[in-house]
């Protein structure tokens, strides 16, 4: 398993550092797209089990340290998706 990860993962960076001039503001908008849903999913899934926790304790989460934790969720989501994405277009 750790060896098809790395394989992934190098395929995505070959198909990044093969990147032509003209293709750049097509994979920025990959990129930003991929950040969009990546906060959308980090938000969703943060922001839900916070609620429920607040319900179930009835105590209230520290909304700073709330949206640290979605933001840094919402980085690693965003690198899993553009790596499969980058992984996929090398495989064409």
């Amino acid at each position: 398993m750790i060896k098809n990860v790395i394989e992934i993962v190098s395929n995505a960076v070959t198909y990044i550092l093969n990147i032509k001039l003209h293709e750049i503001p097509l994979h920025l908008v990959y990129i930003g797209i991929s950040a969009g849903i990546g906060y959308c999913v980090a938000l969703i899934i943060i922001g839900f089990s916070c609620s429920i926790w607040e319900e179930i304790a009835k105590t209230k989460i520290d909304d700073e340290k709330q949206n640290k934790v979605i933001f840094r969720v919402s980085i690693l989501f965003t690198i899993i998706i553009l790596t499969c994405l980058f992984h996929q277009m090398s495989m064409k």
